[in-house]
């Protein structure tokens, strides 16, 4: 270990705060009981709790959507309430959820909320996790960096998940080896069998165009979503003694005060967040950007708000046909 590197959040050690070892219990007191109710819903993908489509105990009328299926319009109601809307309807069965974790030096390091995005990253996973296990899901993980890869299969049970938990939280340390997200996409491709909803959590930098090829080759077996643990902004007054692991100290005063350096950062900030969402727009993944717990909930909700990969890759394979056809003409 660099013995230069702050600690910001526990001095003389290189652990980072952490959730107790019940994290399923974490989970229940960091979140209402109506709110964990409500979240079952978050998880995109064709492993939806609700889904739209025959086959499946109805649940109730909805607002059509972009991305939803015209076959699935109920024109009756459509034409009571004047506007489309679909049936949509309770899947019974169950399915894999596979939890992608980046545990990069970098995932120690601050959130806006002034947590660490260790913190942050553990209770998303916890989350997914009881939501996957209220359904009747299994759940497995491929952890890793640019040191490091382990994969866990995929169980159930509260113990499992408390394990896993576990495990993501002790790989991320402030001495942990940086990042590898692409060799992670490309370990889960291989280990992880049958069709399994994948959730890669990384910070707000990734996926980006380096990690494309592995994201692509992950992405044409399984559905998948990214959550984001967002970076502190370290020249942001309101975000005051945040860390980040590129610099090896405080931001110096005269730094703090310099608007051009904030300008020039911020921009720098998001010419990359836009790279990162260009790759997930086009390969049409759900995700999530979690600025810290106190909105956890809210900010995994847009993880539902995107189209399912099935619909997305049928448009795709679609729109790949067309321009194939047009350019033999």
């Amino acid at each position: 270990m660099n013995p230069s590197l702050p600690t910001p959040h526990n001095q003389g050690t290189t652990e980072v705060p952490r959730l107790s070892d019940s994290y399923l219990s974490q989970v229940r007191a960091h979140v209402s009981l109506p709110a964990l109710r409500r979240a079952r819903g978050i998880l995109p993908g064709a492993h939806e709790s609700h889904l739209v489509g025959r086959g499946h105990d109805f649940d109730e009328l909805t607002e059509y959507r972009p991305g939803d299926e015209v076959s699935d319009i109920d024109w009756l109601a459509s034409a009571r309430s004047g506007q489309p809307v679909i049936k949509r309807f309770v899947r019974q069965s169950t399915s894999d959820i596979v939890l992608i974790v980046d545990t990069g030096q970098s995932m120690a390091a601050d959130a806006p909320s002034g947590e660490s995005k260790a913190r942050i990253a553990v209770l998303s996973a916890a989350i997914v996790a009881y939501v996957a296990h209220s359904r009747g899901d299994a759940v497995g993980m491929v952890a890793g960096d640019s040191q490091r890869m382990e994969n866990f299969p995929v169980r159930s049970g509260d113990a499992w998940i408390n394990m896993l938990c576990h495990r993501m939280n002790a790989m991320i340390t402030l001495d942990a080896p940086p990042s590898n997200v692409g060799g992670v996409l490309e370990r889960a491709r291989r280990v992880v069998s049958g069709r399994a909803l994948c959730i890669l959590i990384t910070d707000e930098t990734h996926p980006g165009p380096e990690d494309i090829q592995g994201l692509k080759r992950l992405s044409a077996r399984h559905d998948v979503a990214v959550i984001h643990c967002d970076d502190a902004n370290l020249l942001d007054p309101h975000q005051a003694g945040a860390w980040a692991m590129d610099i090896d100290d405080d931001v110096p005063e005269f730094l703090n005060s310099n608007q051009d350096l904030a300008q020039t950062m911020a921009l720098i900030a998001q010419q990359r967040r836009l790279e990162v969402d260009s790759v997930v727009q086009r390969y049409a993944l759900g995700s999530a950007h979690v600025r810290g717990t106190q909105t956890i909930m809210t900010d995994l909700s847009s993880l539902s708000e995107r189209p399912t990969m099935a619909k997305t890759r049928r448009r795709l394979a679609d729109n790949t046909q067309q321009e194939s056809m047009g350019g033999q003409c």
